[in-house]
């Protein structure tokens, strides 16, 4: 039944209630509309504040999960300050144990002659006292990054003595091919870095395979004066989307707790530091291999003449303030071996005490952290007496006294 069919034109009382039920009809369509509109309004409003709502939830998600992160990388980064300044008490301590080592080893191996038979064996300790030195240095630049010097150096070597470490460091089971098709491979760049960076990509790939595996890296000369350097694994690999990450600071794949996210990196860094590239390939099951390109520097080798290793000798009197009495012994033992005359004071204050006495010296040498008077304290009061003194200003790690500083010290 519709309004349509009534026959609305009657003059009777039916066509008086037709008219009316047509009109009552009409009357309930138009409300019914009414109601179909505002329902459809309603519900688009609710879709509005609906979306509104998820967007708003989708928002929140995503500010605690950046919070999260962001305090992982706050925690991470404060680890790294605590770290460097655990690494530079270390340094201070270790430089100091390391340098009558290296010292006193090399005064006693020059007074033997070349053919003693213990000569051999105290070139043994110079190195290894070497490669600890270094090693403390690595320590330093890790912790604490920073500029660092950059001069030419033979990355064939420098990779040579890394793979050392490299092998210390990795388990039993994991099988390490080392291979360098070109032994003059001069790159303009920093020892410590670049052994910083295979030691943190073999490091990375020894993790990655586990108990066992075989690691191969290779050194070879590239194009267009370039070396290329290659760390390659046969560990799980990696997904697309894992590989498009792992430059990224504090990416990891490790369990929490087992890595710092930092590795490759520092690694990154560095390769860009040096002006080079790196391009990494992978797939799930297939391993992983790192190509790293660096460009190669013109080098002309210079001789080096027979009388370079003498060390000038002389009579001047010397003034020697360490509260190491270790290092002491080393200065005195040198500077007397060469004529000089030397004063040791294990007491900054006992220095002061001689040059109030009227005791005169030509050369001040003296250690940066020693306790109650540090080293620039010690020159900048004994420069009030003697203001023509120079000043030596030694330390095994110090970030209160810069070279610059040193040199406004005389």
């Amino acid at each position: 039944f519709t309004p349509e069919k009534l026959d609305l034109q009657r003059d009777d009382e039916f066509g008086q209630v037709n008219r009316a039920f047509a009109q009552m009809a009409q009357t309930q369509q138009n409300y019914s509309q009414e109601l179909e509109n505002e329902v459809r309004q309603r519900t688009a409003e609710l879709e509005r504040v609906n979306e509104q709502l998820r967007q708003d939830i989708l928002a929140r998600q995503k500010a605690e999960r950046d919070k999260a992160k962001l305090e992982d990388q706050l925690r991470q980064t404060q680890k790294m300050e605590a770290l460097g300044t655990l690494a530079g008490g270390i340094a201070h301590d270790f430089n100091n144990l390391l340098m009558p080592i290296l010292c006193l080893t090399e005064l006693a191996a020059n007074k033997l002659d070349k053919e003693h038979p213990s000569r051999e064996m105290l070139d043994e300790v110079l190195r290894a006292a070497h490669r600890a030195r270094d090693l403390v240095a690595q320590i330093l630049a890790f912790s604490r990054p920073g500029k660092q010097k950059k001069q030419p150096i033979n990355l064939s070597e420098c990779l040579r003595d890394t793979m050392k470490l490299v092998r210390a460091v990795t388990g039993a089971g994991i099988s390490i091919r080392f291979d360098i098709d070109a032994e003059d491979l001069w790159i303009h760049g920093n020892t410590t870095q670049m052994q910083q960076m295979l030691l943190n990509l073999c490091t990375n790939a020894a993790q990655a395979m586990g108990d066992k595996g075989t690691l191969e890296v290779q050194l070879t000369a590239g194009p267009n004066d370039t070396a290329l350097l290659t760390v390659r694994d046969d560990g799980p690999g990696m997904s697309e989307e894992v590989r498009r990450q792992i430059f990224d600071p504090f990416f990891t794949t490790k369990p929490t707790g087992k890595g710092t996210g930092m590795g490759l990196a520092v690694v990154h860094g560095i390769i860009q530091h040096h002006n080079g590239s790196i391009d990494v390939t992978s797939a799930p099951g297939q391993g992983a291999c790192f190509t790293i390109t660096l460009p190669r520097c013109c080098l002309r080798v210079i001789e080096k003449r027979p009388d370079q290793n003498d060390l000038p000798g002389g009579t001047e009197r010397i003034l020697v303030v360490d509260d190491e009495k270790a290092i002491l012994q080393v200065w005195e033992e040198l500077l007397a071996g060469l004529g000089y005359r030397v004063t040791c004071c294990s007491d900054p204050e006992e220095a002061l005490k001689r040059v109030d006495n009227s005791e005169t010296f030509d050369l001040l040498i003296t250690d940066q952290n020693m306790p109650h008077l540090s080293g620039s304290e010690l020159a900048l009061k004994i420069r009030c007496r003697q203001p023509d003194i120079p000043v030596i200003v030694c330390t095994g790690y110090s970030e209160h006294c810069t070279e610059a500083d040193a040199r406004l010290l005389g």
